[in-house]
C-alpha cells in the first residue's frame, strides 16, 4: 500500500502544465491501469481526470490483476498506455503481461510504462533490457508532474507510432544519413544546454519538440521511412527518437525560464532527458545491427 504521508502529500509539490480547450470530439486516449492497490488507482485516477494530451481527454480503464488487465486489452485493442505495476498476483506478473502484450497478442504500438513499489523484483536496467518497455517509475517518486509526463510523453510516442503505420501519401524529401553522426549530435545536446544555461541564451524549444527537424528526424520521416517503416527495430526508433525531443523540449523551456538551479537534476545521469539519450542511442544501434545483418 501506498503510505498515507505520500497519498497526502502527492499532489502538493508540483502542478502540470495547464490545458488547452478540448476541441469538440469523440477521440479520447484509452490509458490502462493495472495495480492490485486500490490507494494507487485512487492517486491515478485523481492526476489523470482532468488531463488532455494534444487536446484530447483521456478514458481511463482499471485492472487488478494481469489476467484482468489481459481481457480489457481484448476488448479494448486500441488503448493506448499502460500504466503498470510489476507485483501484484505474482512476484512477476507485471512484466508476464509485457511478454502477453508484445510477444502473444504482438501489440508493439502500446505504450507500457511500469510503476512500481518494489524496484527490487524489477531493477530498471535489467528490465529495460530484457523487456520492450517506455518508461519506469517508482511509487515513492511519484509527484503529479512526474505523471503528466510520463503521460504526455507516452501518448505522444504512441501518436507517432500510429502515424508511422497509416499511409503517407505526401511527397517525401530523400534525405541521407549517418547514424554515428546521429548519435554524437543528441549526445552534443547536453552541453548544448549547459553552455545556453550559464550565457542566458534563450532556446528555441518549440522547434526542439519537432521530431522531423533534426538530420535524424529528417531521414525517419522519409527515407527511412520508405525503406524500413514496417520493422520494429525502425518503429522503435521513431519512438525513442519523438521522446528525446519531448524530453529536450522541456528542458529547454526551463533553461529559458531561468532555472539554472534544477539543471543539474535535470541533466544528471539519472535524469529523465539522460535516459531519452541513452534510449536513442540504444535504438539507432539496433538498427544499425538489423540493416548490417
Amino acid at each position: 500500500m501506498i503510505e498515507s504521508d505520500n497519498f497526502s502529500n502527492l499532489f502538493a509539490q508540483e502542478s502540470p502544465p495547464s490545458k488547452s480547450p478540448t476541441p469538440a470530439s469523440e477521440h479520447r486516449w484509452k490509458v490502462l491501469l493495472v495495480d492490485d492497490e486500490d490507494d494507487m488507482h485512487a492517486v491515478l485516477h485523481m492526476a489523470l481526470k482532468d488531463m488532455e494530451v494534444e487536446g484530447f481527454a483521456l478514458e481511463l480503464h482499471d485492472a487488478r490483476s494481469a489476467d484482468e488487465a489481459k481481457k480489457v486489452l481484448a476488448e479494448h485493442p486500441d488503448i493506448s498506455l499502460i500504466l503498470l505495476d510489476v507485483v501484484m498476483e505474482t512476484e512477476m506478473a507485471g512484466l508476464s503481461l509485457v511478454t502477453h502484450v508484445r510477444q502473444e497478442i504482438c501489440n508493439r504500438m502500446v505504450q507500457i510504462v511500469l510503476v512500481t513499489g518494489q524496484p527490487g523484483y524489477a531493477q530498471e536496467q535489467e528490465v529495460r533490457a530484457d523487456y520492450d518497455i517506455n518508461g519506469y517509475r517508482l511509487k515513492s517518486e511519484l509527484t503529479a508532474y512526474n505523471i503528466y509526463t510520463s503521460v504526455s510523453l507516452a501518448l505522444r510516442a504512441y501518436q507517432t507510432l500510429r502515424s508511422v503505420r497509416e499511409p503517407h501519401h505526401e511527397p517525401v524529401e530523400q534525405a541521407q544519413i549517418s547514424l554515428d553522426e546521429a548519435i554524437e549530435v543528441h549526445r552534443q545536446w547536453r552541453e548544448k544546454f549547459k553552455t545556453a544555461a550559464t550565457a542566458g541564451e534563450p532556446l528555441d524549444a518549440a522547434s526542439l519538440r519537432r521530431n522531423d527537424c533534426c538530420d535524424l528526424g529528417k531521414w525517419l520521416h522519409a527515407k527511412g521511412r520508405l525503406m524500413y517503416g514496417s520493422k520494429p527495430e525502425f518503429v522503435k526508433l521513431m519512438a525513442r527518437h519523438n521522446d528525446f525531443h519531448l524530453v529536450a523540449s522541456m528542458v529547454a523551456n526551463s533553461i529559458n525560464d531561468g532555472e539554472y538551479t534544477d539543471l543539474q537534476k535535470v541533466l544528471n545521469g539519472n535524469s529523465q532527458f539522460a535516459q531519452a539519450s541513452i534510449d536513442v542511442e540504444t535504438a539507432v544501434m539496433k538498427l544499425k545491427f538489423f540493416l548490417s545483418n
